[in-house]
């Protein structure tokens, strides 16, 4: 202010002597200055205010933009994302820039901030990770639904599962449990963790699940019970994993934050049997596992031996019936059992013991060991084929046989034998049925018959001949019968399957 003066002294002092020039400077001072003042101070506060306005519009603007469109971004994998209420998708980086620079233009009075506005929003994407989403309703059953039934058999064990997942995501005291879960389940649990490290970074979310037992402290270890027909699954199920993989782990999050922990998941579960399952082993000791399996399947009897490889076909059985995993060393369960039980050791066996399943156990390895043949021209025997021949060598009825029990018989006494799509018995044959020649007899049959009534001869009539005309008691699948046909018939049979 002190040079205001100083210039204001300066001029009065140049003109003293001029009057116009002194008459001039006093209209400026008292009346053109004053006016200039006012209204440059007017303009300047209209130029504050539309500021302020633009600058609040621009705020309002960016917030009601991210409102509106729920992008995200996975700092790992440099992806955006966007969530629509249902999924999470990838969405590329100039369809967001042109997305914004359209509503800027429809709001007009923003576009000269386009550009600043654009790189505020980026910005603020770049902050926000979609594991920060709370998942709409549509998204959580979409998510319950891609892993129920495939992967659980139960929509709580699903919750169970994510919810341990997000333990793991946010690194939480929990993630000293073990989870132990079937082997068939390896491959889609490391492809999460892949998925997560891919997109999230370096997190290993599934080192505590395990696929087997490993003289863990039961009382950390929790088991999780995944569908048996899994297996045939898995690609499928693989698949629709990894298409709808963020909105997995996001659902995981939001139920670890929901539910505090997996444990207190549990405690909230209203699900008792799969309750009970999971905490089996925290219930449970070693002895009072191996006194179970003692009352559910051996029984004492005077003078009845039981060797120890068919106690532990007897414990395998057990624990699969009971959907654990090997819940402990086989050399612990012989020790515990050597406890309980009398046994010899000169001959490896355990004394004055039986089990009802043993007799049935017994009459089939001898059945085996007499009449199966390890073939390696042999095409196969279908497990029902077997069986049948099981029942007809024994002579009698047999109620409590089943698939499934066969099957674990031959790979636990047989384990060399190779075994197809759960099905098929490979390279090998019975004494008491020659199935292949069985075909080729009826094949043979079939062409003079056909021949002498003047019929047209075909794969198809063959089979249906097969199985109307043949005495036997066993007869062999359409597949089968087709395969070994056409090996017998080569150029004879053309591309329709009739026969010349």
């Amino acid at each position: 202010m002190g040079d205001l003066h100083d210039v204001l002294e300066n001029l009065m002092i140049k003109y003293k002597n001029n009057e116009y020039i002194t008459s001039r400077l006093e209209i400026y001072m008292t009346q053109l200055l004053p006016a200039a003042l006012e209204n440059a101070a007017k303009e300047h506060r209209q130029r504050l205010q539309r500021k302020q306005t633009l600058n609040q519009n621009r705020i309002d603007f960016v917030e009601r933009f991210l409102c509106k469109n729920k992008f995200y971004y996975c700092l790992n994998s440099k992806t955006f994302i966007n969530y629509d209420g249902l999924n999470y998708k990838t969405h590329s980086e100039d369809d967001i820039h042109h997305k914004i620079l359209t509503t800027i233009t429809a709001e007009k009075n923003l576009v000269p901030w386009k550009h600043r506005i654009t790189k505020q929003i980026f910005h603020t994407i770049k902050q926000r990770s979609p594991l920060q989403t709370i998942p709409e309703s549509p998204t959580i059953q979409k998510v319950i639904s891609i892993l129920c039934p495939k992967l659980f058999t139960s929509r709580h064990l699903v919750k169970y599962f994510l919810t341990l997942l997000g333990d793991n995501i946010l690194n939480k005291d929990t993630t000293k449990q073990i989870y132990i879960i079937s082997l068939s389940a390896k491959e889609i649990i490391q492809e999460m963790g892949f998925l997560y490290n891919l997109h999230f970074g370096c997190n290993n979310i599934v080192q505590n699940i395990k696929y087997k037992y490993y003289d863990h402290d039961y009382s950390i270890c929790r088991l999780l019970n995944i569908n048996k027909d899994y297996v045939e699954k898995y690609k499928e199920l693989s698949s629709e994993i990894s298409k709808n993989i963020i909105a997995i782990f996001s659902v995981s999050v939001y139920y670890s934050i929901r539910y505090q922990n997996a444990d207190s998941f549990l405690d909230q579960c209203i699900d008792t049997d799969s309750v009970n399952h999971v905490l089996y082993l925290t219930k449970n000791t070693p002895d009072s596992i191996v006194e179970k399996f003692l009352q559910t399947y051996l029984e004492k009897c005077h003078g009845s031996n039981i060797d120890t490889k068919n106690i532990m076909f007897l414990w395998k059985k057990f624990l699969k019936e009971c959907s654990l995993p090997g819940v402990m060393f086989n050399d612990t369960f012989k020790k515990l059992l050597q406890h309980k039980l009398e046994y010899c050791a000169e001959k490896d066996m355990f004394t004055n013991i039986t089990s009802i399943s043993l007799p049935l156990v017994s009459s089939f390895i001898k059945f085996w060991d007499e009449t199966m043949i390890d073939d390696p021209n042999e095409d196969e025997l279908e497990i029902d084929e077997v069986i049948f021949l099981f029942k007809k060598w024994g002579k009698k009825t047999i109620s409590n046989l089943t698939e499934q029990f066969l099957f674990d018989l031959i790979r636990h006494f047989y384990p060399n034998v190779e075994i197809e799509d759960n099905k098929y018995l490979l390279k090998i044959s019975n004494k008491l049925w020659n199935k292949r020649l069985d075909v080729i007899h009826t094949i043979s049959d079939y062409k003079l018959v056909s021949i002498e009534n003047k019929q047209l001869l075909s794969l198809c009539s063959a089979y249906q001949y097969y199985i109307s005309n043949s005495k036997k008691e066993c007869l062999a699948s359409k597949k089968f019968f087709e395969k070994v046909a056409m090996e017998e018939l080569g150029e004879t049979l053309d591309a329709d399957g009739f026969i010349y």
